[in-house]
């Protein structure tokens, strides 16, 4: 073992694990053969894209797993660098203040320059933000724009 913190332990030989996979390369031991499997099945049958699992992930976490694979969400992130958040999960957007559009979940959104965690935000304002190329400059410019155009319209 490398001694990482950020490796995944394989509970039956204690080899690293890839986080991605069921079985560890090691001893080939299927890591995820315990209850969670019953609730990603009912999570799945409701149609869900995401549950919570009473078991904790292999690095411990209690956070969301997708459906579609059982993997913990935190480690994904992890994963692909986006940042640890600096807050929880909350129940409206933080930047519209409506409730989660699209697959029902807020999404982690990130400086693409620092990348450090900004907040939690539905679908159409991640996008929304994305497709304004997360630039203050560029917002300002579309308010500016907007309030030109409310007066035209008068």
């Amino acid at each position: 073992m490398s001694g990482d913190t950020n490796d995944f332990v394989c509970p039956n030989c204690t080899g690293v694990k890839d986080p991605r996979s069921e079985v560890c390369r090691s001893c080939r031991w299927k890591v995820h053969s315990h209850p969670s499997l019953a609730e990603r099945a009912e999570a799945q049958s409701r149609g869900q894209v995401r549950y919570v699992s009473s078991t904790p992930c292999l690095r411990g976490h209690f956070a969301e797993r997708y459906t579609s694979s059982g993997h913990c969400i935190q480690c994904l992130r992890f994963l692909d660098g986006k940042p640890e958040p600096t807050r929880d999960v909350p129940e409206f957007c933080e930047c519209c203040g409506r409730l989660p559009n699209g697959n029902g979940a807020l999404h982690l959104d990130h400086s693409h320059t620092t990348g450090a965690f900004r907040g939690w935000l539905c679908s159409s304002c991640n996008m929304g933000l994305g497709a304004i190329g997360d630039s203050l400059d560029a917002i300002l410019r579309a308010a500016a724009y907007l309030r030109r155009a409310e007066y035209v319209g008068r």
